[in-house]
């Protein structure tokens, strides 16, 4: 499972999910998060999400690869 944290006003972030819907990617959740609302913090906690766009790929619960910033989707 992959999960992409996206942010407003984030350049980086639209151009991700630009790439994602041209090229159909259907195994990327895409979850926004607004720091200004108590559940956007919690998920900025709970992932440990620092900046946007960041793209985590998990094996079950387990986290095994993070990218931050712009997404190389040559390598995802």
């Amino acid at each position: 499972m992959k999960k992409l944290f996206t942010g407003d006003d984030c350049p980086n972030c639209a151009v991700a999910k630009q790439y994602i819907a041209d090229h159909n990617i259907t195994d990327i959740e895409i979850v926004h998060i607004d720091p200004s609302e108590r559940s956007g913090r919690d998920l900025q906690m709970q992932y440990r999400v620092m900046g946007v766009p960041t793209l985590i790929t998990f094996d079950g619960e387990t986290e095994i690869d993070r990218q931050v910033g712009v997404i190389d989707f040559t390598k995802v």
